[in-house]
């Protein structure tokens, strides 16, 4: 029998040769964190570098791309990470939970400035794709469900490499019969959304190391495991269950690069293993944060909030205010149960301190 080393070995070789770099790490593609610049130093480290590309506008995602080519190189190998938008239509209903969250919300947008009614919708998916295609990105990456078949063939034309998120094994199979080249394994351990598509909440409260496993062997596709990782021995032991790389978050949320909070980087270190909670508040679908006053608010007021997308478009425009205005107490703070663990380094030295088990 093979032994574990080799093993692991030949994943990270085959994932290297899917993606062309030279390290099997991943950045999450974190909204406002996973910028130009921590992009293009995960670039610079030999890893993959993912573009947080989904709440961007398609013109200001054209230029975040140039900007990731001209920190890293224009030869740089990176991915832009896109929302598949909701297959169905609103209903009635979450139209009128909607309603009564602006409602609720009125005394709260009108101190920051906003006008009553705010709603800020998805960026157009179709059109964000189109300018992937025209940049010619090396690789695109997909969260909240998988690709139809004609934007598959679309990348495969193109040549480009696409990955999609999967929370349960049942959707990585869908990915993989979707045309996805790699597949990315979202453990519950993770910060942010839970990216689940085809299975309920409590079906995909799967850990990373058991998922990873499920899925490597169900799809025989490059996995790449997420959620919890910040050691190097936690990516070891995700190589060792079947992973061909580790995509990290919240270990890369106190780098020099990172463009979270001043605030959020001094009070990670304090944090607890308890410390994080599970909301709907931000965007109606379950997103494990540091909970900030509003969350707490929010929470505890008992609200109903409406279901996603109808969610995030009520609370886009306050966190884009409060940002603007430095209320981290208003502030979407997604951190993963490891976010303790995260260093204030480069993101380079993240990669080397993480990297130092990988036989590669």
């Amino acid at each position: 029998m093979q032994s574990i080393e080799n093993q692991v070995r030949e994943r990270v070789a085959r994932f290297l040769e899917v993606t062309q770099v030279r390290v099997p790490l991943l950045n999450a593609p974190m909204a406002e964190v996973a910028g130009p610049a921590l992009t293009a130093a995960v670039c610079r480290a030999g890893g993959l570098g993912v573009l947080a590309g989904d709440e961007l506008p398609p013109e200001v995602l054209a230029g975040a791309i140039d900007e990731v080519r001209r920190l890293a190189g224009e030869e740089a190998r990176f991915a832009v990470n896109l929302r598949v938008p909701p297959a169905k239509a609103p209903t009635s209903e979450g139209l009128e939970c909607q309603r009564k969250m602006l409602t609720a919300l009125e005394d709260l947008t009108a101190d920051l400035g906003l006008e009553a009614g705010t709603l800020e919708p998805l960026p157009d998916f179709d059109a964000q794709f189109d300018v992937l295609l025209q940049k010619h990105v090396p690789l695109v990456s997909v969260t909240f469900g998988g690709l139809r078949e004609e934007y598959d063939e679309r990348l495969k034309e193109a040549g480009i490499v696409w990955m999609g998120t999967a929370t349960t094994l049942r959707e990585a199979k869908v990915l993989r019969a979707a045309g996805a080249d790699l597949v990315v394994v979202q453990g519950i351990e993770a910060g942010g959304p839970r990216l689940n598509f085809e299975s309920s909440d409590d079906e995909a409260a799967v850990g990373m190391s058991v998922l990873t496993t499920h899925a490597a062997r169900a799809t025989r596709l490059p996995v790449i495991a997420s959620g919890g990782i910040a050691e190097p021995q936690q990516v070891y032991g995700a190589l060792a269950a079947g992973a061909s790389a580790v995509m990290v978050g919240s270990a890369l949320l106190r780098t020099f690069e990172s463009t979270a909070s001043a605030s959020f980087k001094n009070v990670l270190p304090l944090l607890t293993d308890v410390s994080m909670r599970l909301t709907r508040c931000f965007n109606g679908r379950l997103t494990r944060v540091y909970p900030s006053k509003l969350v707490q608010a929010l929470d505890e007021a008992g609200l109903i909030y409406a279901p996603y997308p109808l969610q995030r478009e009520v609370m886009r425009p306050i966190l884009r205010a409060a940002a603007q205005q430095g209320r981290d107490d208003l502030a979407c703070l997604p951190a993963g149960q490891s976010a303790m663990l995260a260093r204030e380094e480069s993101v380079e030295a993240v990669a080397a301190r993480l990297m130092s088990f990988v036989p590669i």
